[in-house]
């Protein structure tokens, strides 16, 4: 049993999920779907085994939570965008920004880091899913704030162009959650292998 969502999901997981079937035919997966808080949760009540979340997360001492994939967040526009050859973090919160939704881990991550440089993020569009995102800067209707490495398609294809941040945010981690203190089920265990070992 496994949570995530779903640009984790799509980006990140199907290509583990895709060989863990290949190796494993007879072992059924089941999938849940929330934000990170919540199948945090999931994990402390037994509802899944494993939760991939996107980090960095409060410390909790029933939980063992291990980076997988370090992922940098940019800022995009679409291709005709007429940019600058450089945008400060106040320049940035100036445009009209479009969002994840603030209940998000991701929007939590970027809200708190333009916190410490006391700027406030007020977007124009707040959405719930990263390809939206994409598609909705690539249309011209403001500049979105991604994750690069899911974002590459769109990047490679000159539907959309980074936006030129200085400095730029850090980088933060993709983390898979289990419980501390119990034993993975042999699937889980398997599954979690994959990602780290191909990881490396």
């Amino acid at each position: 049993r496994i949570a995530a969502g779903d640009t984790i999901t799509t980006h990140f997981l199907l290509k583990y999920l895709e060989e863990f079937h290949a190796t494993y035919p007879d072992i059924k997966i089941e999938m849940a779907n929330s934000y990170s808080h919540h199948m945090l949760q999931m994990v402390k009540e037994g509802q899944s085994e494993l939760a991939f979340i996107n980090m960095p997360v409060e410390e909790d001492k029933e939980l063992c939570i291990i980076p997988c994939k370090e992922i940098q967040d940019i800022f995009i526009c679409g291709a005709e965008f007429n940019q600058k050859q450089s945008y400060s973090w106040n320049d940035i919160a100036k445009e009209q920004l479009i969002l994840l939704e603030e209940n998000s881990s991701s929007r939590h991550f970027l809200n708190e880091n333009f916190a410490k440089k006391r700027i406030e993020l007020k977007p124009r569009i707040e959405i719930a899913a990263h390809e939206l995102l994409i598609r909705f800067a690539s249309i011209h209707l403001g500049i979105s704030c991604v994750v690069k490495e899911f974002s590459q398609e769109a990047l490679v294809s000159g539907k959309v162009a980074e936006i030129p941040l200085n400095p730029p945010l850090p980088k933060r981690h993709i983390g898979c959650a289990y419980l501390k203190h119990n034993t993975l089920s042999l699937a889980a265990q398997a599954f979690l292998e994959l990602i780290l070992d191909i990881k490396k």
